[in-house]
């Protein structure tokens, strides 16, 4: 019997790690690494001038959503198709010809440019649908179509171009995560739906994820 204790008080001794053992009790010391108060992984941020220049990108992507809006108003009270592929070549071809005053690939402006005229017909299809389930009448305040509201399309096409321009040398390709938290979080507080929001801001990262670091 008294071997039986003794292999017990062997096998406590080698099976219990940093003990200090006293007279009559067993102390066991704490191992573990001292807390720290700082997160083991912090949030990426974007550093001012980057936040800058994301922002107004990402305002101009909107500006150009709110005119088409107005565009589908226009296409409603006048029956038009929601697609016009000859606008969308003279778009496509005029600003990728362009390309190299902004700054940027000619190819990525093209994948970019069909990205934005992708957002334009999913957005037009998103009113349009949500007009004939309410049975809606003509809007009497729609501006033209031609002489208002494609030059505006135009003009802020071309902003939003320019805007990715200075964008571009302002972050590397380790910047992308801040990047891509700043416009998740602009997109779940917009207005506009979020697939729609993504056919710009997703092309934009591609672009600077594509840079060498």
């Amino acid at each position: 019997m008294g071997s039986m204790y003794y292999l017990i008080y062997l096998l406590l001794i080698l099976t219990t790690p940093f003990c200090v053992f006293g007279d009559s009790s067993i102390e066991v010391i704490d191992s573990s690494p001292p807390q720290s108060n700082l997160p083991l992984n912090p949030t990426p941020r974007l550093a001012p001038e980057q936040t800058l220049a994301a922002e107004h990108f990402f305002n101009l992507a909107e500006k150009r959503l709110e005119i088409i809006h107005n565009v589908a108003k226009w296409k409603w009270n006048n029956g038009a198709y929601i697609r016009d592929r000859s606008r969308e070549a003279s778009i496509l071809h005029s600003l990728s010809v362009k390309s190299s005053s902004f700054n940027l690939p000619q190819e990525w402006t093209l994948r970019f440019l069909k990205n934005v005229l992708r957002a334009s017909c999913e957005l037009q299809r998103l009113d349009i649908a949500e007009w004939r389930e309410e049975r809606r009448g003509h809007f009497a305040s729609a501006q033209d179509l031609r002489t208002e509201l494609d030059p505006k399309l135009d003009n802020v096409t071309e902003e939003i171009l320019i805007a990715a321009s200075k964008i571009k040398p302002l972050f590397c390709s380790e910047d992308t995560l801040a990047l891509t938290l700043f416009f998740e979080e602009k997109i779940e507080k917009s207005l506009f739906p979020k697939t729609v929001l993504k056919r710009f801001t997703r092309p934009l990262i591609n672009l600077i994820e594509e840079k060498k670091s």
